[in-house]
């Protein structure tokens, strides 16, 4: 088994039964997953199926184990590498985002000087990701003024055919 960053994964019930067919879902856990034919992991839990919006459709989820917290490696990421974060009571987005902005700069000065590149962080409220076009290369959004004009389409369609009914039915 490889001892990679992540040994442990929580499932959504609906993943859950995908993986396990017939098998009721509270006796999944504990059970081995293998992924790409080498990577055992363990599932660890099991949670509700998350119905946020149509951009959230992660169903597996894997802890960032914490001696990767202080890892020095910084400068190791994708566009598509997603963090999700839920903020206590009484702390800013822009508290975090400074400081993770900070830890990044100070890991990777002397690359951006070197390379003469820039890398940041940034937030992005849930509610806002399926309209957005930077949470990824490989999550599904939607254009807000396209979604506003086919709802328009839609309105005056069941209208006319109101009316059309309306007309018919007096005739």
């Amino acid at each position: 088994m490889d001892p990679g960053w992540f040994h442990k994964v929580v499932l959504t019930e609906s993943r859950a039964r995908q993986y396990f067919p017939g098998v009721p879902v509270k006796e999944v856990l504990g059970k081995t997953i293998i992924y790409n034919h080498e990577q055992q992991v363990t599932v660890s839990g099991i949670v509700a199926d998350l119905h946020y919006s149509n951009s959230f459709d992660w169903q597996e989820f894997f802890a960032v184990p914490k001696g990767d917290w202080y890892a020095s490696l910084w400068e190791a990421f994708q566009i598509t590498d997603m963090l999700f974060v839920k903020l206590e009571k009484g702390v800013s987005g822009d508290q975090v985002i400074r400081q993770l902005n900070q830890i990044n700069t100070t890991h990777n000065k002397d690359n951006f000087e070197k390379f003469h590149y820039k890398q940041w962080y940034e937030l992005l409220p849930l509610k806002e990701a399926h309209f957005s076009d930077v949470c990824g290369a490989y999550t599904r959004t939607a254009n807000k003024p396209i979604m506003i004009g086919l709802l328009g389409v839609a309105i005056f369609l069941i209208l006319l055919a109101c009316i059309n009914y309306i007309n018919l039915s007096t005739a």
